[in-house]
């Protein structure tokens, strides 16, 4: 399968509970650099307590 899959058809197919990962191209990234400071910055501007944030960085 090459190319994209047209938002209608991927909304479908989620109606129809079709959904899989053979359906969705996966772009590969680079892992982000990112500073202890930029980190913490992000959380407060989230209103996040540690643990939380924790929580989704682990998922």
């Amino acid at each position: 399968m090459t190319g994209r899959i047209p938002a209608a058809q991927t909304a479908q197919w989620h109606r129809e509970s079709k959904i899989t990962l053979r359906q969705h191209g996966v772009e590969k990234k680079p892992a982000l650099i990112i500073t202890s400071e930029e980190l913490l910055s992000l959380r407060e501007k989230l209103h996040l307590s540690r643990t939380v944030f924790a929580q989704i960085l682990a998922h």
